[in-house]
């Protein structure tokens, strides 16, 4: 009987990631002149600004990760038609960590159409990357359209089709709160991270100089433009000429 177990892939790897959540506060309280050291001080100034930045800086997370440059992360779902030898016991979706590689088995039918909730399979899952599904059979690897998507989370595909199909999506960022420790590091690409202690600041300092905050709002949407350029440019390097869609399944 057919067989289907699927892994998280991360292209976000420690040497790639950027900041530290304490990087970040320091970035924003000097920003905000609260600050003249590289030290994170802890006085009547920085107080309300320390509460107050974890709701800031999941704001400015999501819409750096939703509006500008996306967080690519994938899921290889491998259709076989026999069991392995040994098989790992399944990971339930909420213990998953993005970070490993977690492999879950399913029995599935060899025939029709199989459904995956993606929201389960990733729980950072956003939104589907509508060019970056590739099936692996044979030692050769293709973008596939042999896909559909239904209600933008549910992934179907086609049972009797063998291989491993890679299924590239956009993820949220991770979620700050006031448990998050200063080595914490941000998962987000160097030219995102940059840009969080210019959004944090603009939300917190409108108060106190609302000239100034409007400043690094500017800036902040001045390179939110910039991401979204790149984002697109990145999306014309991933593409090819090398499609695959010949069993008109659907």
């Amino acid at each position: 009987m057919p067989v289907a177990r699927y892994r998280t892939l991360d292209t976000l790897t420690e040497d790639v990631r950027h900041m530290t959540w304490l990087e970040v506060q320091i970035t924003t309280l000097q920003k905000m002149f609260a600050i003249e050291s590289n030290r994170l001080e802890r006085d009547d100034t920085t107080e309300a600004y320390l509460a107050a930045m974890p709701y800031a800086a999941n704001e400015g997370l999501q819409r750096l990760a939703t509006v500008g440059r996306f967080i690519k992360k994938a899921v290889a779902i491998e259709h076989v038609r026999t069991l392995p030898e040994t098989l790992p016991e399944p990971i339930p979706p909420e213990e998953v960590d993005e970070d490993e590689i977690p492999i879950v088995a399913m029995q599935l039918s060899g025939t029709g159409t199989n459904k995956y909730d993606m929201r389960k399979l990733a729980p950072s899952y956003f939104a589907l990357d509508t060019e970056g599904v590739f099936l692996s059979r044979g030692g050769c690897a293709a973008r596939t359209f042999d896909y559909r998507v239904m209600g933008e989370h549910i992934l179907m595909l086609p049972a009797a089709i063998e291989g491993t199909f890679t299924v590239w999506y956009d993820a949220y960022p991770q979620r700050i709160t006031h448990d998050t420790t200063p080595e914490t590091v941000l998962v987000l690409h160097p030219e995102m991270a940059v840009l969080l202690p210019l959004y944090m600041a603009s939300q917190l300092y409108k108060d106190d100089d609302i000239a100034i905050a409007t400043v690094y709002r500017n800036e902040f949407e001045v390179g939110l433009d910039g991401l979204r350029e790149t984002a697109a440019r990145l999306r014309g390097l991933s593409r090819s000429d090398t499609q695959s869609n010949t069993t008109k399944w659907w």
